[in-house]
Parts: C-alpha cells; sequence; structure tokens
C-alpha cells in the first residue's frame, strides 16, 4: 500500500470472539499508513462487502458521508436476518464503510477506537 487515494480496509482479524478492523486513510511510507482500528468485542457475526454492494445504504437518508463507523439502529443486516432466519435476539450492528470494502458486523457493544500509525500486513 505505497499509494492511498481514498480509504479502505486494509486487514481484519478475528479470533472467535474479538474482530479486529483496520482502516488506511493515508500512506505514511512503504508498509504504514495512518488509520484507524476498530476493536470489536464479542462479535457474533460480520460480513465484508464492497461498497458496491451496499448503495441502498448510501442512497438512504440515514447516511450521513465522511464518516468511518456508524451504528446500524434500522434497515441494516440484522434486519434482513430477523425477516430471513426468523433471529430474535436483539443484535447491536455496526457498520464500517470506507471507499472500498465495508464490513457489517454484530457486537454486544460499541467498538474501541485507536487512531495511529499501523503496518500493511500484506
Amino acid at each position: 500500500m505505497s499509494t492511498l487515494s481514498v480509504s479502505d480496509i486494509a486487514w481484519a482479524s478475528y479470533d472467535g470472539r474479538k474482530l479486529e478492523v483496520v482502516v488506511a486513510q493515508v500512506a505514511t511510507s512503504e508498509g504504514k499508513f495512518k488509520g484507524m482500528k476498530f476493536t470489536f468485542d464479542w462479535v457474533t457475526g460480520f460480513r465484508f462487502l464492497d461498497e458496491g454492494d451496499l448503495l441502498r445504504y448510501w442512497r438512504s437518508d440515514g447516511y450521513r458521508g465522511g464518516h468511518h463507523l456508524f451504528s446500524v439502529e434500522a434497515g441494516g443486516w440484522a434486519e434482513e436476518e430477523f425477516k430471513l432466519e426468523g433471529v430474535t435476539e436483539k443484535r447491536s450492528e455496526w457498520l464500517v464503510v470506507t471507499a472500498n470494502g465495508c464490513m457489517n458486523v454484530f457486537a454486544h457493544d460499541a467498538p474501541e477506537i485507536l487512531y495511529g500509525e499501523f503496518d500493511d500486513r500484506a
């Protein structure tokens, strides 16, 4: 990631309970970038999608650009699962947004957010 023209999910790591999602914003040197890491604890589900697969989100009245993290209150993946699968437990849903990749996350609590310089891991 020596050049970076738009934000993107640089990497994600899941250990069976905790999910870390690192968003790259600005390349600083070979193999490093400034960005943010979202750490979700007690994750019960997540999915990665290209931003083009989420056009209905971008067109909705609730979407406000310029942010990388949203709490999804209605109309998200959790609502789809409720309708399709009959899932009855209340799920907290988060949406990590970049100009390229996006991730929906079901987690019990809001993520910890760390801003800094990160390695590419590629």
